[in-house]
């Protein structure tokens, strides 16, 4: 079973976890419940803690380009061979030089809705009734802090060729034997992943509506979240000095380079937005209440939403001039990278879990 089933499996067990034990909340017998505000502790400051899981889904964009500073046009009109050859004879010929760089692998780009699940604890905070309301009905302030592990997958949007590490042709060692293009798991990736904790508070106001001899309360709110984001660009290459990437008498060239970059940047956001909450009283149990609850959030990133790579690595010549080949005996040049990654600018939340308030004597 592969480790994405795994994982979905996993968060179904604790998803039927959670519901088996709101069920058995809501089944709860209401010992001791009555109307009196003081039984409910709607006369008082109530502490709450709240243990909850929760989706969250945000949208991203990316794309990733490659070129080299020094390289000339292949056999073919539009092949990915002008980083790969100098000149009509192979890298080291008479070097053609370019007013732009030459492409050193296809370009690429990708977009995504991607979703991840956490689970995590809040502690609320609210405040005794306002009765501004007829039939009791009289809303309460409340403030919740949360702190949320969550377990996103690696998300990959722009990605170019099969990046998996260098595969060589088997039974074939011999460089002379095979041209740059056998050479397999190569390619250009961009990828995403939140970090393990993130972090939010809400404020906002409890309004109580009584349906079947329970309390519901209907709670919107104004919250904040901040998460962080880390971003990867990857880039791995194989070059030959092969003939404009055919044998020559036979045989392809002798000396190979491989170009391998990588970069990881990472970003903090923060977001802020609307959400509402249904919260259901399921039972009492001497000083404590218990409850159910469900919400949506939507939070709007603030600031800055883009995340830019920029990296090089430079293979240097013999020092004799641009014809002189370097230790790996191939001409000097310097390969580049770039990988331009977006985040949309919502991020939403679906939350439930069990709350227990304190409702004192």
């Amino acid at each position: 079973m592969c480790t994405r089933v795994k994982r979905r499996v996993r968060w179904a067990a604790l998803l039927i976890a959670m519901s088996s034990l709101i069920a058995v909340s809501a089944a709860a017998n209401n010992h001791g419940r009555d109307d009196d505000k003081s039984v409910r502790g709607e006369d008082r400051w109530v502490p709450a803690f709240a243990i909850a899981g929760a989706f969250h889904g945000q949208g991203q964009k990316s794309d990733l380009q490659s070129s080299c500073d020094v390289g000339g046009p292949g056999a073919d009109a539009g092949s990915l061979v002008p980083c790969s050859q100098a000149g009509p004879g192979g890298r080291n010929d008479p070097l053609t030089l370019y007013p732009d760089p030459n492409p050193l692998r296809n370009p690429a780009d990708g977009k995504e809705f991607g979703f991840w699940p956490g689970v995590g604890i809040d502690v609320q905070l609210m405040s005794p009734q306002i009765d501004v309301l007829p039939m009791n009905l009289g809303p309460r302030v409340f403030v919740t802090g949360e702190v949320m592990a969550v377990f996103p997958p690696e998300r990959s949007t722009a990605n170019e060729g099969s990046l998996t590490g260098l595969a060589f042709p088997e039974q074939l060692r011999d460089l002379t034997q095979f041209p740059a293009g056998a050479i397999g798991g190569v390619g250009t990736k961009t990828t995403s992943k939140a970090d393990t904790f993130e972090y939010g508070a809400q404020l906002g106001l409890s309004f109580p509506f009584d349906i079947y001899g329970r309390r519901m309360r209907i709670k919107p709110s104004f919250g904040w979240l901040r998460y962080t984001i880390d971003i990867t660009g990857s880039l791995l290459a194989a070059l030959k000095d092969d003939f404009n990437g055919v044998a020559l008498d036979r045989t392809y060239g002798p000396n190979s380079r491989i170009i391998d970059i990588e970069k990881r940047i990472s970003k903090d956001i923060n977001a802020i937005g609307p959400g509402i909450e249904v919260e259901l009283e399921s039972g009492q149990f001497g000083p404590i209440g218990a409850a159910v609850f469900a919400s949506a959030h939507g939070y709007k990133v603030l600031g800055d939403r883009e995340f830019r790579i920029r990296e090089s690595v430079t293979f240097p010549g013999g020092g004799g001039g641009p014809l002189d080949p370097g230790p790996d005996g191939l001409a000097e040049d310097t390969y580049r990278a770039e990988w331009n990654h977006e985040i949309k600018p919502w991020v939403y939340k679906l939350k439930m879990g069990i709350r227990f308030h304190y409702l004192g004597k």
